[in-house]
């Protein structure tokens, strides 16, 4: 009986350590690659899916910028890299690395935070943009309201708390009325040199985009091949108030109707 009892009781034990090491998530997640990026898929228990990007293919690999995606394969994209625990261990799953990587541009913010460990070495200058979404961030008062933008990774493992981050010097202007963002399609950081990513092209509804100008009117075309930025804005957290002038630059959308 006695004999009886101890089997019963190891054969529990081992029952329970398998339940609780499976509700707390100690498998790896499934992973796929779709163009630049590798990704893990997380199911959840009504069956929606949450992608999470763990590294760069071949050729993500080989690309000097990179645009967060909002979507990879129809899968919502909530982060970078996701926290794996056994039992009462954590550990961080997903590595980007990368010898040609300088920049990760964020149209939206990622709905989980961003692990830090995940990049490998790579120093990336995150520039982010979206008023609607994100009105916490910072913000420094341009010429058409507010203008954002802010260093994400810097050396591999800091995150942008932690550094006087970089403020966009590049505003990319829908240039209609009734625009959405405040008016801002995108925003960049570069010091004194040739813009070397054009964003993707803004959609508008019964008009044709038509390239990026130096003004509102339309009269002078923005040459990526020669024209310069000025310098690069680093944010002084101890003079918060000197930001109340944008000293950057904004080009203009030109549209023609369809």
């Amino acid at each position: 009986m006695r004999k009886t009892f101890s089997v019963v009781l190891i054969i529990s034990l081992i029952l329970s350590f398998g339940l609780l090491s499976a509700c707390s998530g100690n498998k790896y997640l499934p992973e796929y690659e779709s163009g630049f990026w590798k990704y893990a898929v997380k199911t959840q228990t009504d069956g929606s899916k949450e992608a999470y990007l763990i590294g760069l293919t071949e050729s993500g690999a080989n690309q000097t910028a990179l645009v967060y995606p909002e979507r990879i394969d129809g899968i919502p994209v909530y982060g970078i890299g996701y926290k794996r625990i056994f039992v009462t261990l954590e550990s961080y799953v997903g590595k980007i690395e990368s010898n040609n990587l300088e920049k990760i541009y964020f149209p939206h913010p990622p709905k989980e935070e961003i692990i830090s460990e995940v990049f490998d070495g790579v120093t990336i200058v995150g520039v982010h943009w979206n008023y609607e979404e994100d009105p916490q961030n910072l913000t420094v008062w341009g010429p058409f309201e507010m203008v954002y933008g802010y260093s994400l990774i810097h050396d591999g493992k800091t995150l942008a708390k932690d550094l006087n981050p970089l403020i966009g010097n590049v505003s990319y202007m829908y240039n209609y009325l009734g625009t959405p963002n405040e008016g801002y399609f995108w925003v960049d950081s570069y010091n004194e040199e040739v813009i070397s990513f054009v964003p993707p092209e803004p959609e508008r509804e019964g008009y044709v985009f038509d390239g990026w100008y130096k003004e509102a009117e339309c009269l002078n075309k923005w040459n990526f091949d020669t024209d310069k930025t000025g310098k690069e804005i680093v944010y002084d957290r101890n003079y918060p108030e000197k930001y109340k002038t944008y000293e950057g630059i904004s080009l203009y959308a030109k549209w023609r109707i369809l």
